[in-house]
């Protein structure tokens, strides 16, 4: 009986966490806690909260801005301007 409780218990706290990630923590502890195994899917098929989605939705924005940012950072590169010595040594073989 005490396995049974204690197993009971540890689904709860995985409802917990399930339900953390998607921002209600306390339906996905109340399903662990009560349906046991089948809470925990429950939990698992839930939609996260608005505010959740959010926050996700806004993540994956910044990440694109962030990737788009270091891929025309690596293509386009200006071109290095040459010294005014490099200059003269141009001159100095045309000369020749």
């Amino acid at each position: 009986m005490a396995g049974f409780v204690a197993f009971w218990i540890i689904c709860a706290f995985i409802g917990l966490a399930i339900g953390s990630s998607k921002g209600q923590a306390a339906a996905g502890f109340l399903l662990g806690l009560l349906l046991g195994p089948v809470g925990l899917l429950i939990a698992l098929i839930m939609k996260p909260s608005i505010q959740v989605q959010a926050q996700r939705a806004e993540a994956v924005d910044f990440e694109r801005a962030r990737i788009r940012e270091q891929q025309v950072g690596t293509q386009w590169q200006p071109a290095r301007r040459r010294s005014s010595s490099s200059w003269d040594d141009v001159d100095r073989r045309n000369r020749r």
